[in-house]
């Protein structure tokens, strides 16, 4: 399988962390870390759940086929505290067109422009304490299936039909850094209070068209619109 996991700093930063913090959480009895590790109580992890509560907005960041340049895309995400559900409004599904080759599918992914998609998210229990007093708040966002969106497109001969494409989301994918040590990147978003702007990244591996699955393999990045 190739790959193509790749991610700038930012996003992995905030995307390793939980699996850092649970590391040095499990480590701390060694005395060899100097990350200062918080378990947070309930009331803490709801308080931290109710702070996402709202709307944003992120740039999302993808590979551009044309140019062969890193492009983006600005879009818009409503989190409910009540329910835990973070919802990308207007996810940029034509985007993925730049991950295959297929003409056909390349073409019917154009079609569908931007889709809603939804995720669950949660706050992990260790954090780093500097971090968490500064207020920078870190959110899993869970998948447990597939994403299905459709379109109705308009045929030369007139006559209107409705396509699909599945978008199959992960919530973590493995990976191996330059000393060969496997790191696991976990589907996420970190929060920064003061200023409630958002970072992070989606974890997307294959698109179905048509019955037939494409290879996307990639991490899109996300990062704060600035003001």
């Amino acid at each position: 399988m190739r790959k193509l996991w790749k991610l700038t700093a930012m996003a992995a930063a905030c995307m390793a962390v939980v699996a850092c913090m649970t590391s040095c959480f499990n480590d701390d009895d060694d005395n060899n870390n100097t990350t200062s590790t918080r378990e947070l109580t309930k009331a803490e992890q709801e308080a931290v759940m109710e702070c996402l509560e709202g709307s944003h907005q992120a740039y999302l960041y993808f590979r551009n086929k044309e140019t062969q340049k890193t492009d983006s895309a600005v879009i818009n995400i409503t989190a409910t505290a009540s329910d835990s559900v973070f919802t990308v409004s207007d996810f940029p599904v034509e985007i993925l067109a730049n991950y295959i080759s297929n003409e056909n599918a390349v073409a019917q992914l154009k079609q569908f422009g931007r889709q809603p998609i939804s995720f669950t998210y949660a706050t992990p229990y260790a954090v780093d304490e500097q971090e968490y007093l500064k207020g920078y708040y870190n959110y899993y966002l869970l998948v447990d299936k597939a994403h299905t969106v459709s379109t109705e497109i308009t045929g030369e001969d007139g006559e209107k039909s409705t396509i699909e494409a599945t978008l199959q989301f992960k919530n973590y994918v493995l990976s191996t850094d330059y000393y060969g040590r496997t790191i696991a990147y976990y589907q996420m978003c970190q929060l920064y209070r003061p200023a409630r702007t958002l970072t992070g990244g989606l974890i997307l591996t294959t698109a179905e068209v048509n019955g037939v699955n494409y290879n996307i393999s990639s991490i899109f990045t996300l990062a704060p619109v600035k003001n």
